[in-house]
């Protein structure tokens, strides 16, 4: 695949945009589609208020399981663990609009919204 194609994933998958591994699309339960953003550099505090965050773990692009969702507010500081990537998803601007993505991407394979802490989803 050249990187521009959408492939749209079953079960939640994130799929390849334009962009290649840095933009994806993510299912939510109601079957609406969400961008999200890949974030490669250290998480420092701020950077992601205002965001919905995603947490996934897996080591193949394409099979990352949800472990955590939430407000970007919430998301752990500092550099995440081996084989756990970070996602943003920019594009809801209200807090409404916000508490509806965590709730239809959390019920697609999460597990940390419900379950865990932030800490227990970062660890390998």
């Amino acid at each position: 695949m050249d990187g521009r194609g959408v492939g749209t994933g079953s079960g939640g998958v994130v799929a390849r945009v334009v962009g290649g591994e840095r933009f994806g699309i993510r299912n939510g339960r109601s079957g609406r589609r969400y961008v999200l953003s890949r974030i490669d550099h250290r998480i420092e505090v701020g950077d992601l208020d205002g965001a919905v965050v995603v947490i996934t773990a897996g080591e193949a692009a394409g099979t990352e399981a949800i472990v955590w969702v939430g407000r970007g507010e919430e998301a752990p500081c500092g550099r995440v663990a081996a084989g756990r990537a970070v996602h943003a998803h920019w594009l809801a601007e209200t807090d409404e609009a916000r508490a509806a993505v965590i709730a239809d991407l959390a019920g697609v394979g999460a597990v940390g919204r419900r379950g865990g802490s932030v800490r227990s989803a970062l660890a390998a």
